[in-house]
């Protein structure tokens, strides 16, 4: 970026700053946070009345409410909610700015028959056991986070288990996994490909809308037998539903896009809708980032989603999404190629919750999911003619029903079964030569077209003995008519108090997985699926962890987690001009990660979190064979693409003043490996001309990243709004995102058969500077 355009645009943050600053209110204010007093989590929909007034609020998906029109003088509040003990809080001074920490006490209470504890449809069934190895993040705190960018992928990139794509992706890897061991369920439903730009961008952006979920949740660990067909993690995102109290708006407006909601109450009725809509405009300030290439992205989608109460026991959940996307590049400096890229996705879902007793609750799941990809590469010559074409279908039908019972007081069983019928429907050819990439690889024409079924059933039981100890365990059967082929996975966790500040915990496991079309590329070797039929098996990983937490202090939470995970029958290609795959690799994955962070409250005037991962990947060929230039693999470990020695990642935030606060973020990690290149071979009819050696022991240089975010609070026009500036890659880091190959026809030399190649390091995010603003109405 020029000098020019940078003082423009520190410029222009300046001057929206103060414009922000002008609109803020010097009125006071009242505000809070309501909470389950047991489980700490949020209560949605709860009424706030000022007593003998009629003015009062309810509270939003995240917990927080505003009170307008406060009386004068000194007043009290009462707080009531369905399934908890009222409370009144007097005495509050209207002439301060006023936030409140409010504890509700769950209560029973009867209902026409049927006992309400808190909201039956999110039951309680889930023990503290299911939480150990879990992380969870809320909605809210994606617009908070320094580096996040807005998007629930890269606030997923923070945690201390997961290696990042890069700057660019919203792809990450868990434990030394690939990308697609990795699987995503939104309100347990089945989301194959969660990110968009994932060709030219490595999947740039995730598909979720912060708006429209209230909670994230990433399991790394002491998966219950409810999940399968993945080896690494499972990502779960809950929606939220909207507001049925009144109508309701909001959204956010930032240098990547435009974002905006509305929701409200469905009229005569207990339920609710919720509509979002999100445009990207990449394309129209594209070329204030970089002069040396033209890039045109620009994604939009939207969401929606209604609930229907039939009665207090049932109800109906409506979900739609859909995305489109599209891209151009043309860049001068790689000899004059061309990128394109296209995609559609669509999401239709039907979901039923009933309460069928006060211990018996029920969940089934409809969904049909659409995608549509085209991606090429154009390399202009006098013929015109189109260097890689990559288009792809998929189509995927599923049903999924889970039950939970309450045998006994502390006692549950679980059981659920899955079925899916997908199409897939890809074809992908490739006459490009003359460019390589060091981390990845394309593979040659490939034509796969299949359709097969999957089928799913499980049962799980977790039980908390006594005071000290929880369990849970559970067993898994899948099916795949892709290899006509079925596995059992069993499982087993156990959590133990030592004392009232200190736990231990542990879980073994087996995780099996089918071949599938999004292993094709996101693997890191591509996978020619097409070329084999029933040969192959499910690839297996067993798991096993055991971990520590202590509470320090009433300030700080510590935890220390140490893992193995044990892979067999990995598809490894054949050789590597081919890449017909084969279940002949084995490997693991070992290490510990140690994270310490306050367990602050939203009145706390500072809160961090530090986490350290040590971890080590590696794969090997179970026995030698003879590869295609007539030379032998040896009998070696091998990293993975994503092996991180050291990964070290801090957050802090701190409030300046009453509205005024900041965070950063600091992210270390070592070198991530990549293939060298040797030679170019000018053979004609060779698929890849580059000569590779597969074996990654080149490392990056260390990458590192430093991310500043302020925000401010104010009112206007009775909207809550925060104005904000996000800096990122504050120190302008030059980290390395991956090594393009190639040739130069305008300077050549031949050596036999070989050409002159050419190294280009792919660089990650420079320093960007940005500002945005958000409201909710």
């Amino acid at each position: 970026m020029n000098t020019f355009k940078m003082k423009n645009m520190i410029a222009w943050i300046v001057v929206s700053l103060m414009v922000l600053a002008g609109f803020s209110s010097g009125f006071a204010a009242v505000r809070g946070l309501v909470l389950d007093e047991d489980t700490k989590k949020p209560l949605e929909l709860v009424n706030i009345k000022i007593l003998d007034t009629t003015s009062g609020t309810s509270t939003d998906t995240d917990g927080y409410f505003k009170l307008v029109n406060i009386p004068a003088k000194s007043f009290d509040i009462e707080i009531t909610c369905i399934g908890y003990k009222d409370r009144i809080i007097e005495h509050i001074d209207p002439d301060k700015d006023v936030f409140l920490d409010i504890f509700l006490k769950p209560d029973v209470i009867s209902m026409q028959g049927v006992q309400i504890d808190g909201d039956k449809f999110d039951p309680r069934y889930r023990t503290e056991l299911s939480r150990t190895d879990m992380m969870t993040l809320k909605a809210r705190e994606v617009y908070k986070t320094a580096g996040a960018l807005d998007d629930i992928s890269r606030a997923v990139q923070m945690q201390g288990s997961v290696v990042p794509g890069g700057d660019y992706t919203s792809f990450y890897a868990v434990r030394g996994g690939s990308p697609d061991q990795n699987i995503v369920m939104m309100d347990g439903i089945l989301f194959p490909n969660p990110y968009r730009l994932r060709m030219i961008m490595g999947g740039g952006l995730s598909v979720f809308n912060p708006h429209t979920v209230s909670d994230v949740n990433l399991q790394v660990g002491h998966f219950s037998a409810e999940y399968g067909d993945f080896m690494s993690s499972v990502l779960g995102v809950e929606s939220r539903s909207g507001r049925r109290d009144r109508f309701g708006f909001g959204g956010n407006i930032n240098a990547i896009n435009t974002n905006l909601y509305f929701e409200g109450p469905i009229s005569h009725t207990n339920g609710s809708w919720l509509v979002t809509g999100r445009r990207s405009y990449f394309d129209l300030i594209a070329d204030q980032i970089d002069d040396t290439q033209d890039t045109y992205p620009q994604t939009w989608d939207y969401t929606a989603k209604l609930v229907f109460p039939v009665n207090a026991r049932n109800k109906f959940e409506i979900k739609s999404l859909s995305s489109h996307e599209e891209m151009y590049m043309n860049s001068e400096e790689y000899k004059n190629i061309e990128f394109k890229e296209s995609a559609d996705i669509d999401l239709f879902a039907l979901t039923y919750k009933g309460l069928w007793t006060d211990k018996i609750y029920e969940t089934i799941h409809v969904a049909y999911y659409d995608e549509a990809f085209n991606y090429n590469i154009n390399k202009p010559t006098r013929w015109d003619s189109t260097d890689a074409n990559y288009k792809s279908k998929i189509k995927n039908f599923m049903i999924k029903e889970d039950v939970s019972i309450e045998l006994a007081e502390n006692h549950w069983i679980s059981r659920g079964f899955y079925y899916s019928i997908m199409e897939s429907d890809m074809g992908y050819s490739d006459n490009v030569n003359e460019i390589a990439f060091s981390r990845r690889t394309m593979p040659p024409t490939i034509d796969y077209d299949r359709s097969h079924n999957q089928l799913a059933a499980y049962v799980d039981y977790s039980a908390r003995w006594f005071d000290r100890l929880e369990t849970r365990a559970g067993v898994r059967y899948d099916y795949s008519s892709l290899v006509e082929k079925g596995h059992t996975s069993p499982r087993i966790s156990m959590l133990y108090r030592l004392s009232k500040n200190v736990s231990i915990n542990g879980f073994w496991g087996l995780c099996y997985q089918y071949p599938n079309v999004m292993s094709i590329f996101n693997r890191d070797w591509p996978l020619a699926l097409d070329k084999v039929e029933q040969e192959l098996e499910a690839e297996r990983a067993e798991h096993l962890v055991l971990g520590m937490k202590m509470n320090i202090l009433d300030y700080f939470t510590a935890q220390v987690d140490g893992y193995v995970k044990a892979y067999d029958d990995l598809l490894l290609p054949m050789d590597f001009e081919q890449f017909i795959p084969e279940n002949s690799g084995e490997g693991y994955s070992a290490g510990m990660e140690v994270s310490l962070q306050t367990r602050s409250r939203p009145t706390d005037r500072f809160s961090a979190m530090i986490s350290y991962s040590l971890s080590e990947s590696r794969y090997r060929i179970k026995e030698e064979y003879e590869r295609w230039e007539s030379k032998f693999r040896t009998f070696r470990w091998i990293p993975y693409n994503y092996d991180r020695l050291h990964s070290l990642t801090a957050i802090g935030n701190v409030k300046l003043t009453k509205k005024l606060s900041a965070s950063a973020t600091w992210r270390y990690g070592s070198g991530l490996p990549y293939f060298e290149i040797h030679q170019f071979r000018d053979v004609s009819g060779l698929h890849n001309s580059f000569v590779k050696e597969f074996d990654n022991i080149e490392r990056l240089p260390a990458y590192m990243r430093l991310d500043i975010r302020v925000n401010y609070l104010f009112e206007w026009l009775g909207m809550d709004c925060s104005g904000y500036i996000d800096l990122t890659n504050v120190l302008n880091r030059k980290n390395i995102y991956d090594v393009l190959w190639y040739t130069d026809d305008d300077n050549v030399t031949y050596d036999g058969y070989q050409k002159s190649i050419f190294r280009r390091n792919i660089y990650m995010m420079p320093f960007v500077p940005s500002v945005g603003i958000s409201f909710r109405y």
